[in-house]
């Protein structure tokens, strides 16, 4: 057959426009692409499965892991890069980042130049350490025993940081050298590994931070035998800029070249080598290595006696504190430092020359040598701190000061100055300023001057010297230094004479110390304007006459000592709650004469209550509540025959429940929840004892026995919390006596309400009961109540062994807000008469066994605004009216098999007359919505087909050209298609005619 041979004219002009057309078309789809790519936030990939399972591993290796720490690392969740401390990689959703760091734990950025930082909540005053049998622990650590090797199959990390954990004395894996080259920041620092370091480090070729610090700065430390005795594997990490290897033991090492290996590093700029036992044999005074990307150096607490000149001119932090150094070095000069401590060292003689040039120095420590003039030209200095304390100077403060127009910060204490000049109040810029323990006698230029003209200063330490001056009383403080002072130190001087009333205008004071001078007389009024005030110290004076009750006023006061003074106290009142003491309860509390408020609630007090409690009858409340208090409940308490409230919630209190506690009769608040209580609630402890309770807590305890029916006869109860026991039996039928959670049936003609049928005692005054607190689990949450705490009207049974039925007669305390009774095991219906309950806020009865129908009258509840009655055997439509319409929730309903209609999905189909009305109405709707959708569904599909039809078809009539073009290109696709088929076909025939000729 012979080759067909086709040609169809198409002008060139057309197939550039087609080729341009395909081109725009695909330029169009990418830009279309990438926009909608934009318009929505980068998603980041899942995590690799391998890695996440490697993480899980992890953290099953762990031995204690602090609450809210790695909480979201869940096997339930697949994206571990939405877990805590975890970073990926934005393309291949490798784990790239592993952020482990004790948030208790200062930041090396904010350690390095001294900056003030600041510690999340729980991590008061730096550190602070748990003590347990395996040693000191820091706050919020992860212990492990090791470093699981699960951590190691991580190959893609680029960032790892353990610092501030316990991994038990164990080495550091030798591994992290060899399996995560990729890393490029690490921190092992404080986390209590020993033994030595792994030379395979040196292996870690992208590394920039590398820190190995070993003890934690404040208190004992772990990692005390961390060491290494060959340094050279250091110099193989040629991209190295911060080396942090403090408390690091080099004592025994290698090291005689250790700076020649520093030097070998062409990137570091920071290097910390604190208390690692360097001496001068391990540091030649020959060595002239400059390294010249230097700039932060730390060789504090070391053996040094000399310093070799082998420092950076970039150098602008040196710490050479705590060495053996006798002097300084004339070619110091030639560094431009900002930051120099030199303390506790052995210098002696005048200031050194060396400084002398230093114009850029901003911090200076000289503290703790052996100083003896002070040159007249360092006064040229720009120095913003100076700290020249316990250095052996003295005479008057010298003339070199006067000129430091920077100086902010400025500790001359612990010297033997004798006088201050006149110009000293020139130095305005000073924040804070330290003249203690000094031989100074101001008769000249008294001390009102300073702080009448010094007006940006925040703390003065004048304590420990000779002031005495007279009338103190009678200063009339002037200028603005009211209103920055926040910490005052006048203590250990011979001040005769009454407090001053001017005190009360230092609005800021945080810290007041007067203690041991001779003051005398009552302490003034004004004292309870300091209302930030946290320390008071006015111990060992001669003030007497009673407190004043404005002291009351101190809501910050954390520290008070008034002792050894002589004041006619007759204590009535004492409220500490809210603060962090510690420790255990003074027994001499309860045998106080004239107390009759104690709240010590919300501390860290710990032991037992004391048991020697004495009848004043005077006590009206005892408030130990959230504290550590452990022991059984103290009988002697039931000698408090005044007593109204008792708040001993969230204690470790263990034992029975006493039977003196009968003898509280005007108790208005019981609340003992959140203990270890045993044993059964004693029916003769209950009976007609608290005639005037008002509020019965006994909740989370590890009470048994059945809830005893003398509980009826607590009339004037409006909370009863026993959830979260151990209690039997059924709820008693006498429920509905509680006539003090009943309303009256006569509505209020003031407000149209209902009223209690139960008034409140007539000498209880609103303002104490808005002063009394207790916490209720109220919808699945913890609510704390203060001031309103006698409106509170509810009753939780929750979380015990009930069985029976729910008691018809509890619809008849009419003014409950809220009803828990769930996870029991209750049968029976729901009481049909419910809705006669017009208060009810709440209603949770899941997890029990009830079944029945929903009550016609609950939704008739205006109140009502939360429900559970899931994890039962309800059966029969969900009400569709009032309140129900709100409960759109499924979980609600859940577990209920033989409930229905909305929002469940099954339908109620066996009976009609089963269905509200309102229902039906709404499946009319439901259907009307339904057809109308289905319209508009239609159209839009017809609008759609019609517009793509025209865009096109509509395009090609009014376009000549492009119709003519189109056309020519539908020819020749057609033309190519049927070539194409009858060379197919013919190869065909060919095919089957060979096979027949062979057959």
């Amino acid at each position: 057959m012979g080759r067909i041979r086709y040609n169809v004219s198409v002008p060139s002009s057309v197939s550039r426009n087609k080729i341009i057309f395909f081109l725009l078309v695909q330029i169009a789809q990418l830009c279309c692409f990438f926009l909608c790519a934009n318009s929505n936030s980068v998603t980041v990939p899942p995590c690799i499965e391998r890695e996440r399972q490697a993480l899980l591993e992890f953290k099953a290796s762990l031995i204690k892991v602090p609450a809210k720490r790695i909480s979201s690392w869940k096997d339930s969740s697949t994206n571990c890069c939405e877990w805590e401390g975890i970073g990926c990689d934005n393309v291949t959703g490798h784990v790239v980042k592993l952020d482990l760091r004790n948030p208790c734990f200062k930041l090396a950025a904010e350690v390095e130049e001294g900056k003030e930082f600041s510690l999340p909540y729980g991590c008061d005053y730096g550190f602070k350490f748990n003590s347990n049998e395996n040693g000191v622990e820091l706050k919020f650590s992860i212990q492990a025993p090791n470093v699981s090797q699960s951590l190691l199959r991580l190959d893609h990390l680029t960032y790892l940081d353990l610092t501030g954990n316990n991994f038990s004395s164990s080495p550091i894996p030798d591994s992290i050298g060899n399996s995560m080259g990729r890393l490029r920041y690490l921190s092992l620092s404080h986390a209590n590994f020993g033994g030595k370091i792994p030379s395979s480090l040196r292996n870690l070729k992208n590394l920039h931070h590398l820190d190995l610090q070993g003890r934690m700065y404040i208190g004992q430390g772990s990692n005390s035998d961390l060491q290494s005795n060959d340094i050279t594997w250091i110099s193989q990490i040629q991209s190295l800029r911060r080396l942090d290897m403090s408390d690091v033991y080099l004592g025994d090492a290698d090291a005689h070249n250790l700076f020649q290996v520093l030097t070998m590093l062409p990137s570091l700029s920071s290097v910390y080598l604190s208390r690692c036992g360097l001496n001068n044999s391990l540091v030649p005074v020959n060595a002239t290595q400059n390294m010249t990307s230097l700039v932060h150096l730390d060789l504090s607490y070391n053996f040094l006696v000399s310093v070799p000149p082998w420092f950076s001119l970039n150098l602008v932090y040196v710490q050479l504190s705590r060495n053996h150094l006798d002097s300084v070095p004339s070619w110091f000069r030639s560094l431009k430092l900002v930051y120099l401590d030199l303390s506790s060292n052995v210098l002696h003689g005048p200031i050194f020359e060396a400084f002398r040039n230093m114009t850029s120095l901003v911090h200076l420590d000289l503290s703790y040598n052996d100083l003896d003039l002070i040159p007249s030209w360092f006064s040229g200095l720009k120095l913003v701190y100076l700290d020249l304390s316990r250095t052996g100077l003295h005479g008057p403060i010298p003339e070199a000061f006067r000129n430091m127009t920077s100086i902010q910060t400025l500790y001359l204490g612990q010297n033997n100055f004798t006088s201050i000049p006149s110009w000293f109040v020139e130095l305005k810029t000073l924040l804070e300023l330290d003249l203690s323990y000094n031989e100074l006698i101001p008769k000249k230029y008294p001390l009102s001057s300073i702080l009448s003209n010094m007006c940006h200063l925040k703390r003065l330490y004048f304590s420990r010297n000779k002031l005495r001056e007279e009338p103190i009383a009678s200063y009339q403080l002037s200028g603005c230094i009211r209103y920055d002072l926040e910490e005052l130190d006048l203590s250990h001087n011979e001040f005769s004479d009454r407090l001053p009333t001017w005190l009360g205008k230092l609005e800021n004071l945080e810290w007041l110390d007067l203690g041991s001078n001779s003051f005398f007389g009552p302490i003034p009024l004004s004292i309870g304007k300091l209302s930030k005030l946290e320390s008071l110290d006015l111990s060992y004076n001669k003030l007497d006459g009673p407190l004043p009750y404005s002291i009351g006023r101190l809501v910050n006061l954390q520290t008070l000592d008034l002792s050894c003074n002589s004041f006619n106290v007759h204590l009535e009142y004492l409220n500490l709650s809210s603060n962090k003491f510690y420790g255990s309860v003074p027994q001499s509390l309860g045998e106080h004469v004239s107390l009759h408020t104690l709240d010590l609630s919300l501390n860290n007090l710990s032991g037992e209550v004391p048991n020697c409690w004495k009848d004043n009858q005077r006590w009206t409340e005892i408030n130990f509540a959230s504290n550590k208090l452990s022991g059984v409940f103290p009988i002697s308490l039931g000698n408090l025959s005044s007593l109204l409230w008792l708040h001993l919630r969230d204690n470790n209190l263990h034992g029975k429940l006493p039977m003196p506690l009968r003898n509280l009769k005007n108790l208005l608040i019981l609340d003992l929840g959140e203990n270890k209580l045993s044993g059964s609630i004693p029916s003769s402890w209950i009976g007609n004892t608290f005639p005037s309770l008002h509020i019965l807590i006994l909740r989370q305890n590890m009470l048994s026995g059945s809830i005893p029916n003398q509980l009826c006869q607590l009339t004037s109860l409006k909370v009863l919390d026993l959830s979260l026991n151990r209690l039997q039996g059924s709820i008693p039928l006498c429920i509905g006596n509680l006539t003090g959670m009943a309303l009256d049936k006569s509505p209020d003609k003031a407000n149209g309400k209902w009223i209690s049928k139960i008034p409140y005692e007539s000498f209880i005054e609103d303002s104490e009961w808005s002063d009394e607190d207790i916490t209720q689990v109220i919808k699945g949450i913890e609510v704390h109540y203060k001031q309103i705490t006698k409106l509170v009207v509810n009753m939780d049974l929750s979380s015990n062994n009930l069985v029976g039925t729910i008691p018809n007669g509890i619809t008849l305390i009419t003014g409950l807000h809220f009803l828990n009774l769930s996870n029991n095991h209750l049968k029976g219906e729901i009481p049909s008469m419910i809705g006669n309950m017009k208060e009810l806020e709440s209603l949770d009865v899941s997890h029990n066994q009830i079944y029945g129908t929903i009550p016609n009258s609950m939704p008739a509840l205006t109140s009502f605004s939360s429900l559970n009655l899931s994890h039962n055997n309800l059966s029969g439509p969900i009400p569709q009216k009032y309140q129900f319409l709100t409960f759109n929730d499924p979980s609600i309903y859940a577990d209920n098999p033989y409930l229905c209609g909305p929002p469940l999905l099954n339908k109620c189909h066996d009976d009609v007359s089963h269905e509200a009305p309102e229902s039906k109405g709404n499946e009319d709707e439901d259907g009307n919505k339904d057809e109308v959708e289905n319209i508009w569904f239609y159209f839009v599909i017809a609008a759609g087909f019609a517009t793509g039809f025209w865009g096109v078809i509509g395009t090609l009539l009014f376009k000549k050209n492009l119709r003519h073009a189109y056309f020519r290109w539908v020819e020749v696709v057609a033309d190519k298609i049927y070539v194409a088929s009858v060379l197919k076909v013919a190869k065909l025939k060919k095919h089957t005619m060979r096979n027949q000729a062979h057959g």
